[in-house]
């Protein structure tokens, strides 16, 4: 195969259910010519053979297994180091795509000599919901951004039922990363996304965000790893405190201070998940630990529970 507009990478753990989908919406993307990276992750499943079976009557598809499960970067990496395409599109194995999608984003990205470019996500209930809402609520409608450090920092934390930036599936130029050699964290499971593009920005890439759906269709789980509380929070407290001790030294004051402030909320919310679990078995001493831990989780802490309890009392008197 030569001339291959994207490598389309798809890392799978499991993923028997839905992955037949991933790589149809992957490989009917019109206008572009593609090739589809799978890594299965030691899926304990027949994910493996299920994709086999399409590499066996598509050329396209090209899989890759695992002997151990290295998690999410790792995998990533590895459809990294076999992409042969001049763009790298980022798929997860429970989402689709429109066919139309890369094309368009390719078309944008070529006018706008973008590094990255990343459309607005559309954001499904996994596997009955049909209402859709977009997922980068900071975004007005109609309008492209330039991503900074600063903007990734700052877009964060998802608020109400939307995503932050760390969610986007850019397309990426795969000379800069070929030139950058920026690879994915291999030791995190979670937020590995968010990492990748903070060091993708760190190394000049030009990273555009638009505001309108083309057709990458989110399609959130009930069951994904994102769900996984205090051990979620944790890893994000971690991941912070590496990107401040790694890369401190090249950032602006604004993105420390960004970096600080993000690192504040997080274990205003890991105080909060303990505080409340302890709490409900009976352990008030457990409790009491997390609520005094410092000055914001107190006040974090005491306010959510002056807002439940305002709740309540609301629902009573109704």
């Amino acid at each position: 195969m030569t001339n291959i507009d994207f490598s389309v990478i798809v890392p799978c753990y499991n993923a028997e259910s839905f992955v037949e989908e991933a790589l149809r919406s992957a490989l009917g993307q019109s206008h572009v010519s593609v090739e589809v990276i799978v890594i299965d992750d030691a899926s304990k499943d027949r994910t493996a053979d299920i994709v086999s079976e399409w590499s066996s009557r598509d050329s396209r598809v090209k899989l890759i297994v695992n002997e151990k499960n290295v998690g999410p970067s790792a995998s990533r990496n590895a459809g990294l180091r076999h992409a042969r395409g001049d763009w790298v599109a980022l798929l997860d194995a429970d989402d689709v795509m429109a066919p139309s999608r890369l094309h368009t984003l390719k078309k944008i990205a070529d006018a706008s000599n973008a590094d990255m470019i990343a459309d607005n996500l559309t954001i499904v209930a996994f596997p009955h919901g049909t209402e859709k809402t977009s997922a980068f609520k900071f975004l007005d409608p109609h309008t492209e951004i330039d991503i900074g450090i600063d903007d990734l920092i700052r877009h964060s934390a998802i608020r109400g039922d939307g995503l932050s930036i760390g969610y986007a599936k850019p397309i990426i130029r795969r000379n800069f990363i070929a030139s950058t050699a920026v690879r994915y964290k291999e030791d995190i499971r979670i937020a590995e996304d968010f990492v990748f593009y903070f060091e993708c920005l760190l190394h000049g890439a030009k990273f555009r965000l638009i505001s309108e759906e083309f057709g990458y269709i989110y399609r959130r789980r009930e069951s994904s790893l994102t769900k996984s509380g205090g051990w979620t929070l944790q890893c994000l407290l971690d991941i912070n405190e590496y990107l401040i001790r790694k890369h401190g030294d090249h950032l602006t004051g604004e993105c420390k201070t960004l970096l600080r402030q993000r690192h504040k909320k997080i274990e205003s919310d890991f105080c909060y998940y303990h505080f409340t679990a302890a709490a409900k078995i009976g352990d008030f001493t457990g409790a009491w630990r997390y609520f005094r831990k410092s000055p914001e989780s107190a006040w974090s802490i005491g306010g959510r529970l002056y807002a439940s309890l305002e709740r309540a009392l609301r629902i009573r008197a109704k």
